[in-house]
């Protein structure tokens, strides 16, 4: 057996019994030549395990979301309100019977977004549909606003509603299109501007819906064309140039209210109210829209072509946003 200096660890053969013969086994000697012994390593082990046993058994579980959803914790399953938060120290939020219940503070006469509660930092895409769902109940009857937006200035909205609640638990459902990309975006259940209640929320979820090409106003309006075309019987080869000009001016509109990409030509200046109270971002849908309409207008209105109809069509389609 070779003797280490130092601090090294030496691995050397030994052999069981007296006369050292028996199967080889390996053996760990420190550099002090002592063996280690048996029953401090085995409560250094234990230790261990106690201990990393103990940290899973006090340590709530991580708040999750269902596959496709953007919003964690939103069932309190788990029975934390953990990422939700409040805005006024005086609200408090806990977790009962499965619920989020909230005691409001007082806030009559202050704005309705004085008190919040709200969920930060999940991420939404331009032009993409969404769906909110949620399960809320008050002990009064009292309404209560609810919006994704921006979590910063000017605190757009892609979806702004506001809802009655009363006793009894009930369901909304709102769909919506995004009009702009927020990698930070944030849910807010706005409070204010009613005296203290207790508001219960559950089953709250934001999934991210099929892109569906029915309901495409680029496609639509793009059929609107092909139908002057054939009305006026102009070949589309001849007519590129006018397709080339609607096109532009669709991907112009998207662009000013999402700010996303390149305009082709120019980035329409895009106004919003300012206030905390309407911060509802401009439509995209609506912006497509009227960008269509105004293009065919000026190129086939001289022609006899009326596109009221098919403006009045693509609001009555019913698309969300």
């Amino acid at each position: 057996m070779s003797r280490s200096t130092g601090h090294d660890l030496v691995v050397a053969p030994s052999r069981t019994g007296p006369d050292r013969t028996g199967p080889e086994r390996l053996s760990m000697t420190a550099s002090t030549g002592r063996q280690p012994r048996p029953r401090r390593l085995l409560g250094m082990v234990l230790a261990v395990v106690f201990a990393s046993t103990l940290t899973a058994l006090v340590r709530p579980a991580p708040a999750a979301a269902a596959p496709g959803d953007l919003i964690l914790n939103g069932t309190f399953d788990n029975g934390t309100t953990q990422p939700w938060w409040t805005r006024l120290a005086s609200t408090s939020t806990t977790v009962n019977a499965g619920q989020l219940r909230v005691r409001t503070s007082a806030t009559v006469g202050r704005p309705v977004w004085e008190d919040l509660v709200g969920h930060f930092e999940f991420g939404v895409t331009a032009a993409q549909p969404y769906r909110l769902q949620f399960d809320a109940a008050a002990d009064v009857d009292r309404p209560v606003r609810v919006s994704v937006s921006r979590a910063d200035t000017p605190f757009t909205s892609a979806v702004d509603q506001t809802v009655a609640l009363t006793p009894t638990m009930r369901r909304f459902t709102f769909d919506f299109v995004s009009p702009f990309g927020d990698p930070k975006a944030v849910l807010l259940f706005h409070l204010g501007a009613h005296p203290a209640s207790t508001v219960r929320l559950d089953n709250i979820s934001l999934l991210p819906l099929a892109v569906d090409a029915a309901n495409d106003p680029i496609l639509y309006w793009n059929g609107v064309l092909l139908a002057t075309y054939r009305a006026l019987n102009l070949p589309p080869t001849t007519s590129s140039r006018e397709a080339a000009i609607l096109h532009a001016a669709m991907q112009d509109a998207a662009v000013s209210v999402t700010g996303v990409g390149t305009p082709y030509r120019v980035r329409v200046p895009v106004s919003y109210p300012g206030t905390m109270d309407n911060v509802v971002a401009p439509s995209l849908h609506a912006a497509i829209d009227r960008a269509a309409y105004d293009v065919l207008t000026a190129l086939y209105g001289g022609q006899g072509r009326s596109y009221s109809q098919a403006r009045a069509g693509a609001v009555a389609r019913g698309r969300p946003g």
